[in-house]
């Protein structure tokens, strides 16, 4: 079965999950990747499907292999879905069966109106009381610059304002259902939306001139592109709000604040991409994951809280230039490629203690001079800590380090593992754990391993519980 799948549901398998007896984390990792999925054409049924997204979310090839085995087996993945938008076009097409008034065309009984003449440039319309819905396309391309809609309005169809001239357009509280690009490249500068709107659909207001939104009901979905480029300003999320789509608030180049609800699990792909005003960002702890790109190109973004987040993908944070502030989720396990590349200005990085891999060319600072990796992460790729003045670095024994993964000369220490290593050969050994087959590659400025020095000095440096060495640039 492909993934098209309501927020409720999702939530759903969460809750089944943790009855069945699966741990919290192992909880969030199956909610996390069904969020990640859920628009996707995947098979959810599909075992090499769920085990690698599991995979991508850090599991161990076993783990992910035993809970994708386990959430298939308990029936977790295998039962009817939801529709996401179980209405769709909202009504009648062009027929001669129509009637008109005014040159405005509707059906026979007036529930419907079907097409506005888009040469028709009066100040304002006012929509008879009878009608129930705004066909597709109705005012598409219009020049009416104010639109009044009736009380007993139920549905607004696909496209149905599209690119017209409206600048206001009140949406009554009977409102139902919104179509897709209902206002796409409108005029229009402020909506309420009202209470029995559930999702806010794809591209709704994307291309408009929207500068303010309000939300009067339990909105759960803000839809792909559903402000794409609009002028937005600030927008308050309400907080039922638990996804934001594909680049929903991509290019809102004014929008300087958002108010991020505590019920939110998953950031799309781009959902705040290139927010050029954009400050600071709180992300609440109820967040599963960061999709690629969701700030990317943010200039003004200065501060950065996520509060929780099992992955930050792909360029989720690249080139905001201006991040001084970072604060790391401690149930963190991926930092994906590019996670943070050029963001120069981050004054300090603690790491958390759950945190399995950093990905290639992950971090850019020049401000950062130390750095702890804890023991948990088992992957540094290249480039990862292209950090210019980093000066010194902690390692776990077991994490395995890209040749490349520093920039310049960087002075590592290595913690003690619990089980003391082989005396003999003990510094090849130290370097293929820690760098693999590629050990050969790197010249060593100096090198001293503590069980030779003094007795006094290796009392200290067991206590500490260090190794340490030096290292010098890639050959």
């Amino acid at each position: 079965m492909c993934a098209i799948l309501s927020c409720e549901d999702v939530e759903s398998v969460i809750e089944d999950a943790r009855r069945l007896g699966l741990s919290p984390d192992d909880s969030d990792a199956i909610g996390a990747i069904l969020y990640r999925l859920r628009h996707s054409n995947c098979d959810l049924t599909d075992l090499g499907t769920i085990e690698a997204a599991l995979i991508e979310l850090g599991l161990s090839r076993d783990h992910a292999y035993a809970l994708a085995i386990k959430a298939l087996d308990s029936n977790l993945l295998r039962r009817p879905w939801t529709p996401v938008r179980p209405y769709s076009a909202a009504g009648a097409r062009l027929s001669s069966a129509g009637r008109t008034l005014r040159g405005v065309l509707f059906d026979e009984d007036m529930r419907t109106l079907i097409r506005f003449p888009p040469d028709m440039e009066d100040e304002a319309y006012f929509v008879p009381d009878s009608v129930e819905t705004i066909a597709d396309r109705a005012f598409e391309d219009s020049k009416i610059k104010r639109v009044v809609l009736p009380k007993r309005l139920r549905n607004i169809g696909s496209c149905a304002f599209k690119n017209s001239k409206v600048e206001s357009a009140n949406l009554p509280e009977s409102l139902e259902h919104l179509g897709e690009d209902a206002f796409s490249g409108t005029w229009l500068t402020e909506v309420t939306i009202p209470p029995k709107i559930t999702v806010i659909p794809d591209g709704a207001f994307s291309s408009s001139r929207l500068r303010s939104v309000r939300f009067s009901g339990p909105v759960t979905e803000i839809g792909d592109m559903a402000f794409y480029y609009s002028k937005l300003e600030e927008v308050a999320l309400p907080d039922t709000v638990r996804a934001i789509g594909w680049k929903a608030f991509d290019k809102c180049f004014e929008l300087r604040r958002v108010s991020f609800p505590p019920s939110l699990r998953v950031l799309s792909f781009g959902a705040f991409h290139f927010c050029a005003a954009l400050e600071s960002v709180d992300l609440p702890p109820s967040l599963l994951a960061i999709d690629r790109e969701a700030f990317w190109e943010c200039g003004s973004l200065k501060r950065a809280s996520i509060a929780s987040a099992l992955i930050i993908d792909y360029q989720a944070f690249c080139d905001d230039r201006k991040l001084e502030s970072l604060t790391l989720p401690r149930n963190l396990r991926v930092l994906g490629t590019r996670a943070f590349c050029q963001c120069y200005e981050i004054k300090s990085l603690t790491l958390p203690p759950s945190l399995r891999r950093i990905g290639m060319d992950a971090f850019d600072s020049y401000r950062i001079k130390h750095l702890d990796i804890p023991d948990s992460v088992t992957s540094v790729e290249g480039g990862a800590l292209n950090m210019g003045n980093l000066r010194s670095a902690t390692v776990g024994y077991q994490t395995k380090l890209d040749p490349k993964a520093f920039a310049g000369w960087t002075s590592v220490t290595v913690r003690k593992p619990r089980t003391a290593p082989s005396r003999k050969g003990s510094k090849d050994g130290l370097l293929s754990r820690l760098f693999g087959k590629h050990r050969s590659n790197l010249i060593l400025h100096t090198f001293s391993f503590s069980p030779g020095g003094s007795r006094p000095a290796m009392q200290r440096e067991r206590r500490a519980g260090l190794l340490d060495f030096h290292r010098a640039k890639t050959a």
